[in-house]
């Protein structure tokens, strides 16, 4: 990447009118593989259109392309603590599904773990081993998923 100074994160709630939401700053020039993240922390309980503007230092621009995500209203049970955390956390699971998988992933939307739980009750993560940040967690039964947000001290 050339000149790049940051990134501004926009979002629109029909994907047409845009907000700034959030800035990370760029690494300027570099041939390096570079990953940035964000997490809103506001989402609307609906669909979310999301872009990137990306500033150069003289000024210039490019946007990305629009990406979208809905966030339900609709909550399952489930429960995750302690939020935040730092060695572990526990998702106390409230469905009538025999199995469960949990897949956790990073900022950057990136798989760092699944794993497949039967009978689950409490399934507990060990998190020790992951940087300080933001974390989601996916839990699927086969008849619904929930997606359930925490962050690494």
């Amino acid at each position: 990447m050339l000149n790049n100074s940051h990134f501004e994160i926009e979002r629109s709630e029909n994907g047409l009118h845009f907000e700034k939401i959030g800035e990370v700053r760029g690494s300027g020039t570099t041939a390096e593989v570079k990953h940035y993240q964000y997490m809103d922390p506001a989402p609307l309980k609906k669909m979310n259109y999301y872009r990137l503007r990306q500033v150069d230092l003289d000024g210039t621009s490019a946007y990305s392309r629009i990406v979208y995500v809905l966030f339900s209203e609709e909550k399952s049970g489930n429960v995750l603590y302690p939020n935040p955390a730092f060695d572990f956390v526990t998702i106390k699971y409230e469905g009538e599904e025999k199995e469960v998988v949990a897949r956790l992933y990073n900022g950057s939307g990136q798989c760092l773990k699944s794993d497949l739980y039967k009978t689950p009750e409490n399934i507990r993560l060990d998190i020790k081993d992951l940087a300080p940040g933001s974390y989601l967690v996916q839990v699927l039964d086969g008849v619904s998923q929930q997606t359930l947000r925490f962050v690494k001290k």
